[in-house]
């Protein structure tokens, strides 16, 4: 199986942008491999429709994406996998679906950035109460460094450039990154 690399966070923490650089650099670096980038704003439009962004639907969403995830691995696709996966009850999920194969990567970034941030203007909208269910306002982000740990790589996206946050990310992974 090939190994899956999931990243997590906040909406707004990077998780897409620094999911995208990564999947380009394996695919520079090995371009003979099959990989795929699954992103959560994409794939609930043909997996996830029917579902909201209540508790129980987030869960179900991250299961859903988690068994698409394993397939394309059990199939030697490397999978980059972009999702908010905001409870220790996904995460710990995904860990047990593919063991070893799996490293979360969580893209660190507190709440106000990411409101400042907030490119789609979910939390604008949250926080007039336009919608429900936002992860970091009116439902928790739980965080992975409570027992039992559950993420493998953390990447700080608060006050770290982009560029930055990558070359780390991608040490981590093992891409060979030229120096700029």
């Amino acid at each position: 199986m090939k190994e899956v690399i999931w990243l997590f966070g906040l909406s707004g923490a990077g998780k897409t942008t620094l999911g995208s650089l990564i999947y380009k650099a394996y695919r520079e670096q090995y371009p003979k491999d099959e990989i795929e980038l699954l992103d959560g704003d994409k794939t609930r439009r043909f997996i996830g429709r029917d579902l909201g962004y209540d508790y129980d639907d987030r869960c179900e969403n991250i299961r859903r994406n988690g068994h698409l995830a394993k397939v394309l691995a059990e199939h030697n696709v490397k999978v980059i996998a972009c999702f908010t996966t905001p409870f220790r009850e996904n995460r710990l999920f995904l860990k047990k679906l593919f063991r070893d194969a799996i490293k979360l990567v969580w893209c660190r970034s507190d709440i106000d950035t990411c409101i400042k941030r907030d490119t789609k203007g979910l939390y604008t909208e949250a926080l007039i109460g336009d919608i429900r269910n936002m992860i970091g306002i009116d439902l928790p982000f739980e965080n992975p460094m409570i027992m039992p740990i559950n993420c493998d790589i953390i990447v700080d996206t608060d006050n770290v450039p982009v560029e930055e946050s990558f070359k780390y990310l991608a040490g981590e992974l093992g891409l060979n990154i030229p120096s700029s």
